[in-house]
Parts: structure tokens; sequence; C-alpha cells
């Protein structure tokens, strides 16, 4: 496997898993506070202890930011 198919496939995995522990968490609460992507659990995905920054681009935090908090206005 190649150097960067082999950084594909961390990211990758990092992704799916930092997207799951999203959903378990709305699952289980209902409602996300953004900065929890900030906290463990979700800082032991991330390269480096980056936050979300470690998987996703800037756009896509603040996108995946906006979306937890119509949630959880939704919710409220």
């Amino acid at each position: 496997m190649s150097n960067l198919a082999f950084l594909h496939e961390a990211a990758m995995r990092a992704l799916g898993k930092s997207i799951n522990l999203v959903v378990q968490e709305l699952t289980q609460t209902g409602v996300m506070e953004p900065g929890r992507l900030f906290e463990l659990p979700f800082t032991d995905v991330y390269a480096q202890g980056q936050g979300p920054l470690g998987v996703f681009p800037p756009a896509g935090v603040e996108r995946l930011l906006e979306v937890l908090e119509t949630i959880r206005r939704s919710a409220a």
C-alpha cells in the first residue's frame, strides 16, 4: 500500500468514526452541543488533538456546527 493510500484510508476511518460518534450522541441525548466536538471522546478520533479540523476542512466544520445548532434549536 502506498503512503498516499495509507493516509487516505486512515482519514476515511477517522471521518467515519467521528460521524458515528455524533450520531451516537444525538441518538442518546437528542441534541449535541457543538463544543462537544472538542471534548472526549471526539478528540481521541482527530489527528493531533485538532478537534474536528483534524478530519473536516474548515467549511465542513462550520457546516457541522450549523447543523448541530439547528438540531439543538429544533429540540428546544
